[in-house]
Parts: structure tokens; sequence; C-alpha cells
């Protein structure tokens, strides 16, 4: 038989587990936009330097990209290209591939 003190507890607790639950929800999605954020600094970094004629279009371009996975493959994509049609065929595959979600 439960009491009225041991179901305050458990509601008590049930709810101490969804605090936490959000609270660590939050920090995930917090840092995943911290690392972002950086990707995103690199990128404009590494355009600056490589691709000067293209870093304004780029930079606008990175912007739009909210996945870390994505900013990661088109980092290594601008620090390996050899020309800047490499690059722009990568934003033009990239493109496709979200206008097919």
């Amino acid at each position: 038989m439960t009491t009225p003190t041991s179901l305050r507890e458990s509601a008590a607790f049930s709810h101490c587990q969804e605090v936490l639950t959000a609270g660590i929800e939050r920090g995930r999605h917090e840092e995943h936009q911290r690392a972002c954020q950086v990707m995103r600094r690199v990128l404009a970094e590494i355009a600056d330097v490589r691709f000067p004629l293209l870093a304004a279009f780029l930079r606008e371009r990175v912007e739009c990209i909210d996945t870390f996975a994505v900013l990661h493959q088109f980092t290594f994509v601008l620090s390996t290209a050899w020309t800047a049609e490499d690059v722009l065929r990568f934003l033009v595959a990239l493109e496709d591939a979200q206008t097919e979600r």
C-alpha cells in the first residue's frame, strides 16, 4: 500500500528526473551551437586565405548550415580542394541533398 508521503516522494523524484533530463538536453543543444559557431569561424578563415574571391559568398552559405557534421565536411573540402570549382561543386551537391529531403 502506498502512503501519501511515498506518493509525494515519488512525484518529487519524477519531477527531479524531468528537470535533469531537460537540463542535459539544453546543455547538449548549447554545446552543439557553440561547436557550430567555432566551425563557422574556421571555415571563414580558411575561405579568406584559400579562396579570397569566394570568401564573402562562402561565409554567407556557411551561416545557413546548422549541422556540425556538414560543417566538418565543408572544412575538409575547403582545406583540401584544389580549385574554387571544387568548392562550388560541393555546395551544389549539398543544396541538392538538402532539397531532396
